[in-house]
């Protein structure tokens, strides 16, 4: 009697589809997701207000947007400690790419048709930067979910290189905030 279900010899899908291939599809379908989540709170949200201008000094600008990044990645980074972490990268995937989204759906709704050339001049530099940088580091967390051991493990320090290159992309896209941003908006 032949069996009612046939068994799928998992070796042989791993050889066709990589796990970098399912990794990057559920997270970008995360983000994605996110940002279309982000988009229509921002459509259905009613704000009137203008878009704050802030008065401080560049250096003020480049350090909260350094540190406000650099904290969605160290939590991104020490998710791989925590035994369910991949699951609180996602989530962190998930509300990255619904701040994007609200932003931007926000900047379209209240700028209109210059809110599209507002909105690239704002995020397209720093986001090009930071979404693969977010999806770098959260690839490698969710990666090495399982092997890591505080300091125990061969994995720790490539870990620990990780995060500091994920640091400089991080810094090189707070500059974008801090010098590329203001002057995108004075063009508006």
């Amino acid at each position: 009697m032949k069996p009612f279900i046939k068994v799928v010899d998992t070796r042989k899908i791993k050889k066709f589809i990589p796990t970098f291939h399912i990794l990057f599809f559920i997270m970008a379908l995360v983000f994605v997701s996110g940002s279309l989540t982000g988009s229509l709170f921002a459509v259905f949200t009613d704000i009137d207000h203008s878009l704050p201008r802030s008065c401080d000094t560049s250096f003020n600008i480049f350090i909260d947007s350094f540190f406000k990044y650099e904290k969605t990645a160290a939590f991104i980074w020490l998710f791989a400690f925590i035994p369910s972490g991949y699951i609180l990268v996602f989530i962190a995937l998930f509300l990255n790419g619904l701040t994007c989204g609200f932003t931007t759906s926000y900047i379209l709704l209240h700028y209109g048709f210059g809110g599209i050339f507002l909105s690239m001049g704002l995020y397209s530099i720093r986001e090009l930067i930071l979404i693969p940088t977010f999806f770098f580091i959260s690839y490698h967390s969710v990666l090495n979910n399982r092997k890591m051991k505080l300091s125990r493990s061969p994995y720790f320090s490539k870990y620990i290189f990780i995060f500091v290159l994920s640091s400089l992309f991080i810094l090189l896209a707070a500059l974008c905030d801090t010098y590329i941003a203001p002057l995108a908006l004075s063009l508006s």
